[in-house]
């Protein structure tokens, strides 16, 4: 069983409600922040809000070809977590700047929803 296998059985009710708060902000071509994430799921699963994204992104990936956890940034730099970087390695997906790489992934997932 891999990561995103075991992370669909231990947080189903997570992924469901993130993706729908992620969609509903892509509509909008809206940039969120973990924090704007953290109001939707009980704090004791924010920890594993990586995982929780990763499947998310694979999900979209494998259904419109975007992973839409591009819009999720950091209020810190207000750009993504290395995690959203690994995870796009994880799906094949090569890049050699990972800025370009992330503006591309966010414009995607605006023209897909």
């Amino acid at each position: 069983m891999d990561w995103r296998e075991s992370a669909r059985e231990r947080y189903p009710e997570q992924i469901e409600v993130v993706r729908e708060y992620l969609e509903q902000e892509a509509a909008n071509s809206r940039i969120v922040e973990y924090a704007e994430i953290f109001h939707s799921i009980p704090s004791t699963d924010r920890f594993n809000i990586g995982d929780i994204l990763g499947v998310i992104s694979s999900d979209t990936f494998a259904q419109r070809g975007v992973m839409l956890s591009a819009i999720v940034v950091l209020q810190a730099n207000g750009r993504p977590g290395k995690g959203f970087f690994s995870c796009a390695e994880s799906l094949g997906l090569i890049f050699l700047d990972r800025e370009e790489f992330w503006i591309e992934q966010v414009r995607r997932v605006f023209d897909a929803y």
